[in-house]
């Protein structure tokens, strides 16, 4: 997700956190925090998008604890901690941001990919399945998620019917996509004629 930010409110944001940070240093009295849960949300993708993952994250938690109502907040999250190898906190916010929105398909997407890094292969492709049901649109991200999940399974010729499936349905104006996928399936066809499928094919 792509995200425009006016360089001047970003930088007052910074000045104001650098400028909470003094006054906690001379042991002043208790400061209400000055930042609004936009303004957590801002600064944490502006450290995220800088690699400064333990700010970023710190960040969203301070959003979250600002305003529990907002589902993006919980699924930038999840995604960033999810990299982290933060398991536990990743699941809890995705299912915070799916109960917050329970209609979006990519939410669904994404904890299918924390329950294949946890090995619950059926979890992963119950939820990819509800995320194509749920957003038909762009269910070529969910194919091909299933995909995935079900060469990890190892029922490889499964895994080429929803990569077809997933090639087939990209949109002529999402030519990147459309490229990747076929990579992908390129490679797991290869892989597969030669009867050695690698652990990631």
């Amino acid at each position: 997700m792509s995200r425009v930010f006016n360089s001047r409110r970003i930088f007052s944001v910074v000045i104001t956190v650098i400028a909470l940070s003094v006054l906690s240093c001379a042991h002043s009295p208790a400061v209400k925090d000055a930042l609004t849960a936009k303004e957590h949300f801002d600064l944490a993708t502006v450290y995220e998008s800088r690699g400064e993952r333990r700010n970023a994250l710190k960040q969203y938690r301070k959003a979250i604890a600002s305003d529990r109502s907002n589902p993006e907040v919980y699924f930038a999250y999840a995604n960033l901690s999810l990299k982290e190898g933060l398991l536990d906190a990743a699941l809890e916010a995705y299912k915070t941001a799916i109960w917050l929105r329970p209609k979006s398909g990519i939410y669904r997407n994404n904890l299918g990919w924390l329950y294949m890094r946890q090995g619950r292969y059926k979890k992963a492709a119950g939820a990819a399945g509800q995320a194509a049901a749920l957003d038909p649109q762009r269910a070529y991200i969910y194919l091909d998620t299933l995909g995935v999940i079900l060469t990890r399974q190892k029922r490889y010729p499964f895994a080429l019917v929803n990569f077809k499936k997933a090639v087939a349905s990209v949109p002529a104006n999402r030519p990147t996509v459309l490229k990747r996928f076929t990579d992908t399936w390129l490679t797991f066809t290869n892989c597969r004629e030669i009867g050695m499928p690698r652990p990631n094919c």
